[in-house]
């Protein structure tokens, strides 16, 4: 961890950074990992949070839906 410490600025940190490091600590790929996040994060926020959301919904039905690995 103190080698992408060093190598990126302390005070430039972002969200994939953050997420980098702590996949870092887990067991298999960071990468992998991080991708997983941020896939399980985006599907949730559709799911949940825009739901209601007609525009959404239309653009959602209109893409026929998850495939049926995400869904």
């Amino acid at each position: 961890m103190g080698f992408f410490k060093k190598r990126h600025k302390m005070n430039s940190k972002d969200f994939f950074y953050i997420d980098l490091l702590t996949a870092i600590e887990k067991p298999g790929c960071p990468i992998c990992n991080v991708i997983d996040k941020i896939t399980r994060d985006l599907i949730f926020e559709i799911l949940y949070e825009h739901v209601n959301d007609p525009s959404m919904r239309t653009q959602f039905r209109k893409s026929l839906g998850l495939c049926g690995y995400h869904a």
